[in-house]
């Protein structure tokens, strides 16, 4: 039985082809054509990714670090880390994720709870692409740079997301986030959807959350907000 990805590859080859074998009738249709085909390339590269990292936080919950008592986060170690604001808890923590240490070659993540786990290269390499694909995206503007989604009520969860690039961490925050929902509630320039990038990069950082009650994260958490705390965030 042929897998997702290769039916969506097939797909996207069959269209190529049609379009091929009747030939673009101006330079125009062309252009327009393989445009379209690179986004639809770039949307299914996206899927693939999100789909095969799916469940990384449950993965991680069976390798958890040996040396966790003795584990202390570092700013030049650190790829990325997500917070969680909310009227109840404006402070909150959803995770980290650092490089190797000096006892293992295994990435490290902190999850809301503070429970330090081990991340597999494959887990730890998607997450770290996605989270770069974030630091490409246009600028939302306004405050934290936030992407704001439609939604009925206010005071909606943010997900602030803190991304290295090169010495700096690069800031952006998605408002209201609820699987399913793109639409924007302003737009950015000509998008009107949240890209699929950050819909997947969010949906997949907030695995880190499960299980988690206010109050109930370890010593670690704070440990983590205080090496943010000298980051140069732009």
């Amino acid at each position: 039985m042929l897998s997702r990805r290769t039916v969506l590859f097939i797909s996207l080859v069959s269209i190529g082809l049609f379009f091929y074998n009747f030939g673009p009738s101006s330079t125009v249709e062309y252009h327009s054509i393989t445009s379209s085909l690179s986004s639809l390339a770039s949307f299914i590269t996206s899927m693939s990714t999100s789909s095969s990292l799916s469940g990384w936080h449950a993965r991680t919950l069976q390798t958890p670090y040996s040396a966790a008592n003795a584990f202390e986060p570092k700013l030049d170690s650190l790829t990325f880390a997500v917070l969680h604001s909310t009227p109840v808890e404006p402070e909150g923590f959803t995770m980290a994720l650092f490089k190797g240490t000096s006892t293992s070659d295994d990435a490290v993540a902190v999850d809301a709870l503070g429970r330090v786990l081990l991340v597999s290269e494959k887990d730890a390499a998607g997450l770290t692409e996605l989270a770069k694909s974030v630091n490409t995206l246009p600028k939302a503007g306004g405050f934290r740079n936030t992407w704001r989604i439609k939604q009925q009520t206010t005071s909606q969860p943010i997900s602030r997301l803190l991304i290295k690039d090169g010495n700096n961490l690069q800031e952006t925050s998605v408002q209201g986030f609820a699987t399913g929902k793109k639409e924007l509630k302003t737009a950015v320039g000509d998008v009107t959807e949240l890209p699929d990038a950050l819909y997947d990069f969010v949906g997949l950082v907030l695995e880190a959350r499960d299980g988690y009650e206010i109050g109930s994260a370890g010593a670690v958490v704070e440990q983590v907000q205080n090496v943010l705390k000298d980051a140069s965030v732009v």
